[in-house]
């Protein structure tokens, strides 16, 4: 990119004001917009099925040269860049609970603690009484009967 050439000037309107969404399957999900990057993973957890744990990886890209800053409207940038970054350079991490979220005291970013909000409710259906079971579609299936295979081998190896 030429320096001259605007920052925000090679993305379409879409990509301007819509924050574009990939579902990697089988755990990932890219979030992306002009200034960010988000790599949300899920986990699960290592001794209670019922539980898992979300990464969010954040990676921010703000225009190279002063000129592009002030041009753009994003002079300010450089001081939000820095605020994120440690003594030692490298960017600052968080580790925190769902119950932190729900109560307040963290945050992912409002769209995603809402969603984290509706977890433990769509969590307790999947236990009711009425939940059969999850449909998969066609890929979901062959993971799921490569699992089956798996488990299959390790029980009858024991």
């Amino acid at each position: 990119m030429e320096e001259s050439e605007p920052y925000y000037g090679n993305f379409s309107d879409e990509e301007l004001t819509d924050v574009i969404q990939t579902n990697v399957f089988p755990n990932a999900i890219l979030t992306y917009q002009p200034e960010m990057l988000w790599l949300l993973r899920l986990r699960p957890h290592a001794t209670d099925p019922n539980q898992c744990y979300l990464d969010k990886l954040s990676f921010e890209r703000f225009p190279n040269s002063d000129e592009q800053r002030f041009l753009e409207g994003t002079d300010n940038l450089k001081e939000k860049r820095s605020e994120s970054t440690s003594q030692s350079g490298r960017p600052e991490w968080e580790s925190f609970d769902y119950s932190d979220v729900i109560a307040g005291n963290a945050t992912m970013t409002d769209t995603i603690d809402q969603d984290l909000s509706l977890l433990a409710h769509a969590q307790r259906g999947m236990h009711s009484e009425g939940f059969e079971g999850c449909h998969l579609n066609e890929i979901e299936c062959r993971v799921s009967h490569f699992h089956e295979q798996l488990e299959m081998l390790v029980t009858h190896n024991d």
